[in-house]
């Protein structure tokens, strides 16, 4: 006699104790998450460092590693340094770095790209006398030189005074601030009376000694820190 035997079909998860169901679902958020992912990885690694993207890979390995507890994901955000800014700047308009090889030519002087156009470094020694606002005649002739070159820049003319912790000797000027506004008027004011430029263009600061370049623990750094700079801002392109 042949024992009657009963079979059992499964259809869909409508027994699935875990997913009461709807199984596709999880799979369905698993896949879109990992898709997201790929695409926020691919925007973050377009912009980043070595350092960067070794970071974002440990943190993938972390979130979707073999066993443990999932970890968010941590893209770092990356930030240019402003030098690397200045460079990049020079390379898209290749006017600004033209200009700035042209007027690190020329004696005295040093140009440096920035996020904005260039800053040009002079030393105290080679414009002024110690704690005097008068353009010498060595000073002047730089001046006349550098003044075709801003000109032709078409930039707007910023000029900035600066000078070391030491208090101004004498009785004109009462403290650095004084001093360093008078130094950068003076430049300013060759620069729209002889050199030519509009004066529209131009503007003098004096920042005293709120803005060192070196601490001013000695005579080398002191010297440094005495100096008027010229900064260059141009029109975005």
């Amino acid at each position: 006699m042949v024992r009657p035997y009963m079979v059992w079909k499964r259809t869909g998860f409508a027994s699935d104790p875990v997913t009461g169901g709807r199984g596709w679902l999880v799979i369905f958020n698993d896949m879109m998450t990992l898709i997201l992912t790929f695409f926020v990885l691919i925007l973050s690694m377009s912009d980043m460092d070595k350092p960067s993207i070794d970071q974002v890979s440990q943190s993938v390995s972390e979130v979707f590693g073999v066993g443990g507890v999932r970890k968010p994901l941590v893209i770092p955000r990356t930030t240019q340094p402003s030098s690397d800014r200045g460079q990049i700047q020079a390379e898209r308009n290749p006017e600004i770095a033209a200009t700035a090889i042209q007027i690190a030519s020329l004696p005295g002087m040093e140009a440096r790209t920035t996020p904005e156009g260039i800053r040009i470094g002079m030393n105290e020694k080679v414009l002024f006398a110690p704690n005097s606002d008068v353009l010498g005649e060595r000073s002047r002739r730089m001046l006349l030189s550098l003044a075709p070159i801003l000109d032709e820049s078409r930039a707007a003319v910023t000029v900035e005074g600066h000078t070391d912790s030491q208090p101004p000797v004498g009785e004109r000027f009462p403290s650095n601030w004084e001093l360093s506004t008078a130094r950068a008027v003076s430049v300013a004011a060759f620069l729209a009376g002889e050199g030519g430029i509009a004066p529209e263009r131009l503007s003098a600061v004096g920042y005293g000694e709120a803005r060192p370049r070196a601490a001013n623990d000695d005579a080398r750094s002191r010297q440094m820190n005495r100096r008027v700079e010229i900064k260059l801002k141009f029109q975005k392109q």
